[in-house]
């Protein structure tokens, strides 16, 4: 046998068969040879012998198994590969198939991966032996996470991420029984297709990645209830506010829930299944208005829940505005719009303890120590980190009250307005009427009108008028509720020693019973020259009482006081005027004395002297003289002279001197000024004795007429006879 001409050491087996021994040299790079017979000079027709490349492994297929799995054909792929090429299992031959060169099969038993581990996978052919190939053995498929692993019941297919260890290719992903469509990623990693239909409702799945007959521990899928909102914080924003966050209570939320805001997503973070957080910037409460907020989760979209944006808040009005400077502690009434729970109220950017009342009005609580001194304060209101435009509280002087108009009311009059005059009135003071507060207007700082109802005003008495201003009360100031028109008369007299008969009467009846004091006082005329400043007769006083008082009463539904004696003045003989004044007048222990108090006078005139009617007496006759006596008075209080005329008796005839006038000046001034003169007014005795020689009985059976006279004129001529 030759190859390529060059004879091989042939042994001869039957005459079909040869065989010959090939050196390796001859076939030690890849071609062909030309292999013949000859025999008795005879050569055969050639054969051609390939010599081809040693066999080189490209891949496995698979490349991996687990530990424990089962037996499996394996193919390797690669170039070179001979009919006739063995597998080898780290030395160990396999049962090996040739599909072509490029291309060959083995059987690997369960028993070769019983463990895990690595193998170095080789062929061997015609004595030559490739590069190994690695297979590996893993311990096994073990899931550590699913992304997601939750959906929401009635969501959409989507695509399930299984990390772990121990995946090979072929791994497959299962849920519950139900294997699912798998990628296979890395040996950390595959990927399954979950069809809607596997989350259509709530529940619980067991995931678990089955590979080469092996099935990993199951991790626990959820599909959860759809979402749903039961509530947002905050619910309401400010326009123009800062970004902030919303936190989202419900139910029925995951991992991968988002939050959108009018259908528009937000940073959204997982807190629980029943809270969510989400993100919003300022330019989404840019503007006064709603927004619906929702929860996405695997497709499925919860009901919306309403967010508002109102526009800020802005105050109307504070009540009270004004408070006393010193004043307690009170509650602020802030009116307005735009108010949300959580506003808070500041006084001067110090924030109050603020409740909300509604998007109208909340209440702070102002400490008396803000009010302690007089001034303003800015109070605003700051919520969601917008401020409100200020409004102005005034912290004024403590009221005082200088004055009313009017300050009396007759009783049963009609309704009318009360103008209180004072300091440290504000808008919100209140004018009370006996501790009960009368509507009441602010005309300024200084001035208060309050409207008094006729009720008020129906009986005599008085009522006490305070102001108040946000709990403290100023010092009070009377008014009187007078009784109808008093009117004050005096009976008419001809002379100062009659009695003046003074009456009292209303010109309509009171509902209750008065009680009162009437007084007399005088004035001297102060053209007497005998009669000292301030001079008080003594002998002008009430008939009834002796005094210069006397009361009165006036019964209830009369018109008529009461007076005693007809309340009789005796009126004195000195010239001036008697004023008779009510000094007191009570409704029982009310006040209600009329201003000006009701008056009267009486004019004690200025006379010629009066003689008293048969005062005049011839007295003491003796021998050598006589005595004429009379009583008189002089309101002037002075004397100037007397003129007596004589009258002998019947039949007889007096000699000598009948008309005498005697001055009186001198001795009148003396007595009108010392005591016994002051204390008799403008009354006096006068003795004038006259010298006499002659019959008696002329004198005893005679008259005498007397006239007076004072520097007003000459009194009446009155005649008297011996006594």
């Amino acid at each position: 046998m030759q190859w390529n001409g060059t004879t091989l050491p042939t042994t001869f087996v039957k005459s079909n068969q040869l065989t010959a021994q090939v050196a390796a040299s001859f076939i030690a790079s890849p071609g062909t040879a030309t292999v013949t017979v000859v025999e008795g000079g005879v050569t055969s027709s050639s054969a051609i012998f390939t010599i081809g490349p040693a066999p080189v492994i490209s891949s496995l297929s698979p490349n991996a198994a687990t530990a424990g799995g089962r037996a499996f054909t394996l193919t390797v792929n690669g170039s070179g590969f001979v009919s006739g090429a063995v597998v080898r299992w780290s030395n160990s031959s396999l049962p090996t198939t040739f599909v072509g060169a490029n291309q060959l099969t083995a059987q690997v038993a369960a028993s070769l991966i019983a463990a895990p581990g690595t193998v170095f996978v080789t062929v061997f052919e015609n004595g030559v032996t490739s590069g190994s190939a690695t297979f590996t053995i893993t311990s096994g498929p073990v899931i550590t996470s699913l992304s997601p692993n939750t959906a929401t019941a009635g969501g959409a297919a989507f695509t399930l991420t299984v990390n772990g260890s121990g995946f090979v290719s072929g791994a497959a992903v299962y849920w519950n029984a139900t294997a699912l469509t798998t990628t296979f990623v890395s040996a950390t990693q595959l990927t399954a297709q979950v069809t809607a239909n596997l989350i259509a409702t709530p529940g619980t799945v067991a995931v678990t990645v089955v590979e080469n007959g092996t099935t990993s521990p199951s991790a626990s899928f959820t599909i959860a209830g759809a979402p749903a909102i039961s509530s947002l914080s905050p619910s309401s924003a400010m326009q123009g506010g800062p970004a902030f966050t919303l936190t989202v209570n419900g139910t029925g939320f995951f991992s991968g829930a988002v939050v959108q805001w009018n259908a528009s997503a937000l940073a959204t973070n997982f807190v629980s299944a029943t809270q969510l957080t989400a993100q919003v910037p300022a330019s989404l409460i840019a503007a006064p208005g709603t927004a619906t907020v929702t929860v996405v989760e695997s497709g499925v979209t919860s009901g919306g829940a309403t967010f508002t944006i109102s526009a800020g808040p802005v105050i109307a009005s504070l009540s009270p505005n004004t408070a006393p400077a010193g004043g307690p502690a009170f509650t602020l009434t802030v009116n307005g719009s735009g108010f949300v729970s959580g506003a808070v109220v500041q006084w001067n950017a110090s924030a109050l303890a603020t409740s909300f009342v509604s998007a109208t009005q909340l209440t702070a609580q102002v400490p008396a120590s803000l009010i302690a001194a007089a001034g303003t304060a800015n109070v605003t209101v700051v919520e969601n980190g917008v401020t409100s435009a200020s409004a102005t509280f005034t912290i004024g002087a403590e009221q005082v009250i200088t004055s009313l108009s009017p300050d009396s009311a007759t009783a049963g009059g009609p309704a009318f307005t009360l103008t209180v005059n004072g300091t440290g009135f504000t808008s919100a003071a209140v004018v009370q009427w006996n501790s009960t507060g009368l509507t009441t207007t602010f005309v300024s700082t200084t001035q208060l009108k309050a409207a008094v109802p006729a009720n008020l005003i129906a009986a005599p008495g008085t009522a006490s008028i305070t102001v108040v201003v946000a709990g403290t009360t100023s010092t009070s100031e009377p008014f009187t509720i007078t009784v109808p028109s008093l009117s004050l008369s005096a009976s008419p007299t001809s002379s100062p020693t009659q009695n003046a008969n003074v009456s009292l009467t209303m010109n309509s009846t009171a509902s209750t019973q008065l009680t009162g004091t009437l007084a007399i006082s005088f004035e001297a005329d102060s053209s007497d020259a005998n009669t000292p400043p301030g001079y008080q007769d003594p002998n002008i006083v009430f008939v009834s009482t002796g005094a210069t008082t006397i009361p009165f009463t006036i019964a209830a539904n009369s018109k008529t006081a009461t007076l005693g004696s007809n309340g009789a003045i005796q009126q004195g003989t000195v010239a001036g005027t008697i004023t008779v004044t009510m000094t007191s007048l009570l409704a029982g222990t009310a006040n209600v004395l009329p201003k000006p108090a009701p008056t009267i006078t009486i004019a004690v005139p200025r006379l010629a002297p009066v003689i008293a009617a048969g005062s005049v007496k011839i007295a003491s006759l003796t021998s050598t003289g006589f005595d004429v006596d009379l009583n008189a008075f002089s309101t002037s209080r002075d004397l100037q002279e007397a003129t007596f005329v004589f009258t002998g008796a019947s039949g007889t005839t007096l000699s000598g001197q009948s008309s005498f006038q005697v001055s009186f000046s001198s001795a009148a001034a003396s007595y009108f000024g010392g005591s016994t003169g002051l204390k008799n007014g403008g009354s006096f005795g006068l003795t004038v004795h006259f010298t006499y020689s002659g019959d008696t009985s002329v004198i005893s059976g005679g008259s005498v007429a007397v006239t007076v006279s004072n520097s007003v004129g000459t009194s009446s001529e009155v005649t008297g006879e011996s006594q």
